[in-house]
């Protein structure tokens, strides 16, 4: 059985954060977590309320977050979308 292959990400194009279809979703723990993480490198106190986030919400604190810390995304940004170069 083949292997399936993952999506190259750099060939989705990049969509607004309320055109996510998980806008409404809750915040996941990873993301919670990175979060936390990302908040302590910049320096910042971890808000009580973040569990009350959204993913979509979530999301684009982690790209401000790593654009402030210098933090390399785990994933490739799609050329033209916020935290890219181009």
């Amino acid at each position: 059985m083949a292997k399936p292959t993952t999506p190259d990400r750099s060939q989705i194009p990049a969509r607004e954060g309320h055109q996510w279809d998980t806008v409404d979703e809750p915040i996941t723990m990873d993301q919670q977590s990175y979060l936390e993480t990302l908040l302590r490198e910049a320096g910042e106190d971890i808000p009580e309320d973040l569990s009350d986030l959204t993913k979509a919400e979530a999301a684009l604190e982690i790209e401000e977050l790593e654009r402030r810390t210098g933090r390399t995304p785990p994933y490739p940004t799609p050329t033209g979308s916020p935290g890219s170069d181009h």
